[in-house]
């Protein structure tokens, strides 16, 4: 099941789009601020991050930066109703998935989030498949220190 984080510090936006993802059969899991939406992401996997982007303390933009600090790759979709070309342009910088305006229309804001759950797919498959092709060809069965095993080493 496809679990999203929402990060709102507007209960009834978080309400909102909790009982609106849940309805498309999401799991959702909410944070009423910045420092609570980063605690349970590194305690829990998400695929997508919903994040308000004004927030008292830590906004929305402070939780992308604090993201990639962390080198967490789940996307992040900022929602606000304070929409502006350079506002979106920093959270895109930043690296925000998508920026979508309240009020927002849930089927639009639907599109958005299943690309999102895409991209996340996809990561997630690529840090499989790199698990895989490690294990497939790691160099840690083979023994010998000698010049001709060099050459090996060399050309594998």
């Amino acid at each position: 099941m496809n679990h999203v984080l929402i990060i709102d510090d507007d209960e009834s936006v978080r309400d909102a789009l909790k009982d609106f993802l849940e309805e498309k059969d999401f799991k959702v899991t909410t944070a009423a601020n910045g420092p609570l939406g980063l605690e349970l992401l590194r305690e829990d996997g998400f695929d997508i991050l919903l994040v308000d982007l004004m927030m008292p303390g830590m906004g929305g933009l402070d939780v992308i930066k604090e993201t990639s600090a962390l080198q967490i790759t789940t996307p992040v979709i900022m929602v606000t109703a304070y929409a502006s070309v350079q506002t979106a342009v920093d959270a895109m910088k930043l690296g925000a998935f998508d920026y979508v305006t309240k009020p927002f229309i849930p089927d639009e804001l639907l599109i958005v989030i299943n690309r999102a759950m895409e991209l996340s797919k996809m990561r997630r498959e690529n840090v499989l498949l790199k698990k895989q092709l490690k294990r497939k060809y790691d160099f840690e069965g083979l023994i010998g220190d000698s010049a001709q095993m060099q050459k090996v080493y060399e050309i594998i």
